[in-house]
């Protein structure tokens, strides 16, 4: 992230996955759902998440995290 901001970027974007919501426990799951993942790469994918919501942006820049579902291709 700290490269991002010294190429001017104004907004981060990180692409995320639905299985950090671990087992569902509302069909359809949305963003409210709890946190819960229960394989090593949806963990590290929430751990990615907090730092990016945690890391202290510039005043001009912003994150927004993407949990992409039913990708095919």
């Amino acid at each position: 992230m700290k490269h991002a901001e010294n190429t001017g970027c104004i907004k981060f974007i990180y692409i995320s996955t639905l299985g950090v919501y671990g087992e569902p426990k509302a069909i359809p799951t949305d963003e409210d759902h709890p946190i819960n993942p229960i394989e090593k790469y949806s963990m590290t994918k929430a751990i990615a998440e907090r730092t990016v919501l945690n890391y202290k942006y510039p005043s001009n820049m912003t994150s927004v995290i993407v949990r992409p579902f039913n990708i095919y291709g």
